[in-house]
């Protein structure tokens, strides 16, 4: 009985197999009728520059042109921020030259107004008062000596 039973199944399977062998003659069949199919890449030449992709499109055209123009601001406004910069610096080396400068009298304040025609800083001095140590009536003393020593004749 084992033998039988091997015996059908090995037809089952060659029956399937004669099934399958038939169906793939049909489709290649059809395959063969079809009209071949191929693939071409075509390739577009793509625009080169920015601007001719913004001529195709107005929208793309103003954004362009917005961009343009805050890019032509940021360039202006960094130059300016560059000049204003070095501008700082400058005075801050004029202020260290400045406080490097002594001062003529220790009782002298320097008031710096502008330069002069060679450059030369223009010095105006503004004296402290100073409380006097002299006594008045003595002053009016030494005086009145004096006085008499001129008018008398000897």
């Amino acid at each position: 009985m084992t033998n039988y039973k091997a015996k059908e199944t090995i037809k089952t399977i060659w029956e399937r197999y004669a099934r399958t062998l038939k169906l793939l003659d049909k489709t290649l069949d059809e395959l063969d009728k079809k009209p071949k199919e191929v693939i071409v890449e075509v390739e577009k030449p793509l625009p080169l520059t920015l601007e001719e992709v913004a001529n195709t499109n107005e929208t793309l055209r103003k954004q362009l042109d917005d961009l343009i123009e805050w890019r032509l601001r940021a360039k202006i406004h960094k130059a300016e921020n560059e000049k204003v910069k070095e501008e700082v610096e400058k005075l801050k080396k004029e202020i260290e030259k400045l406080k490097e400068i002594p001062p003529m009298d220790k009782h002298v304040e320097n008031q710096v107004l502008d330069k002069d025609y060679w450059g030369r800083f223009k010095i105006i001095p503004t004296v402290k008062a100073k409380p006097s140590k002299k006594i008045i009536a003595q002053d009016e003393y030494v005086k009145n000596l004096t006085k008499k020593q001129s008018d008398n004749k000897i």
